[in-house]
């Protein structure tokens, strides 16, 4: 049964970094300069249409740079919606509307811009090097990347209300669905089930992994830059982990 190495994940995920640092980090900043433009034109419209400036029109800046990465979560998007929703009445039906529209875009943005993370972080795999419009290839399979996305959640929902254990195994299980999907275009359903038969055997191993990464994230919070390199590593060490147990081998 082939399984995968931690160091060398972890390591792999540390070099391409390294050696496409001006690649990822151009990603980076175009999922946070999408973010704060989406920020500065709801202020803007809220400001010329009168509407009073509440909590829920604002969008946290911090969370704008969080998502630029690649962290966005299918939480968040109904959040965001629900926030929008909670201003509107009669009287501001159009401006609402608007910043409806402005907030629903962004998000497609930065949900293309994840599933574009997904895909470079194969290519470094694969080949060793990827480009910056690699993000737009997958647009089309960006509905069954959101089902997906939804079936996972309520998968892990519904196991975290069963005492928890079985949400963070059944995570374990289905967690590359998300890579099935980019790698080979199947459908939400399809991609949870090779996900749960790609992981068989190797749910221990995966949970070590997700272990040691996360005392490595505690270590590092002693430094600046520490998380955010290890954001980036963990990125592309999940791609080395899928390929590995596909029995595939890393690009030189």
């Amino acid at each position: 049964m082939q399984s995968f190495s931690i160091s060398e994940a972890l390591s792999f995920g540390f070099r391409m970094f390294v050696r496409n640092f001006w690649l990822l980090l151009g990603l980076s900043l175009a999922g946070i300069a999408v973010q704060f433009a989406a920020t500065a034109v709801s202020k803007m419209v809220i400001e010329k249409s009168g509407l009073s400036l509440c909590k829920s029109l604002e969008m946290n800046k911090s969370n704008a740079a969080e998502e630029g990465y690649f962290a966005i979560t299918y939480d968040q998007i109904t959040a965001k919606l629900n926030n929008v929703s909670e201003c509107f009445n009669a009287k501001n039906i159009a401006p609402t509307l608007l910043l409806l529209l402005i907030h629903i875009l962004a998000l497609i943005f930065a949900y293309v811009l994840l599933m574009g993370w997904n895909r470079i972080a194969l290519d470094l795999f694969d080949r060793g090097s990827s480009e910056f419009n690699r993000i737009f290839v997958t647009f089309p399979l960006f509905f069954t990347y959101l089902i997906g996305g939804i079936l996972f959640s309520l998968i892990v929902s519904v196991g975290m209300i069963l005492f928890i254990i079985p949400g963070i195994i059944w995570a374990l299980k289905y967690g590359f669905f998300d890579l099935e999907i980019i790698d080979t275009g199947c459908g939400p359903m399809e991609a949870l089930s090779k996900s749960g038969h790609l992981t068989y055997g190797h749910k221990w191993h995966l949970f070590l992994f997700v272990l040691i990464y996360m005392a490595l994230i505690a270590v590092s919070v002693i430094t600046i830059i520490g998380p955010f390199i290890l954001a980036y590593t963990l990125f592309l060490s999940r791609a080395y982990i899928y390929r590995t147990l596909q029995g595939k081998r890393a690009h030189s």
